[in-house]
């Protein structure tokens, strides 16, 4: 979506949801230029959420799935227990970690860290 549609999409946004609304940008570094901050600023000013927002985002937060913020420090924290002593250990431990995984872990990852995520974004 370019500068011209975004503006569009935004101003057919009720006016009562834009007083309170916050824009989230993603990480990307193109999206990242002065040219996309100073935009943003205009449109959002001090409501904008990103990596040099006026509200801090990290670039490629992990921000939305289980997978970004819970499973791969989950699996590292598994796997590398032990030292390994070759690339076939270390493919054969990943396998039996994701075997092993408990689908009653993931939901309650999933639901406590939705509700945290939104909470922060609500503030």
């Amino acid at each position: 979506m370019c500068g011209d549609e975004f503006l569009d999409f935004v101003e057919n946004i009720l006016l009562e949801i834009r007083i309170n609304m916050h824009f989230q940008q993603d990480g990307a570094p193109p999206h990242n230029s002065r040219a996309v901050s100073d935009y943003l600023n205009q449109i959002f000013p001090n409501k904008w959420i990103g990596t040099h927002g006026p509200i801090r985002w990290t670039p490629r937060s992990p921000d939305s799935t289980p997978m970004d913020y819970f499973l791969w420090g989950y699996l590292k924290d598994k796997v590398y227990q032990t030292s390994l002593t070759d690339l076939e250990e270390l493919k054969n431990r990943i396998g039996n970690e994701c075997e092993a995984l408990n689908v009653q872990l993931l939901r309650s990852v999933t639901i406590r860290e939705l509700l945290h995520r939104a909470q922060y974004c609500l503030e």
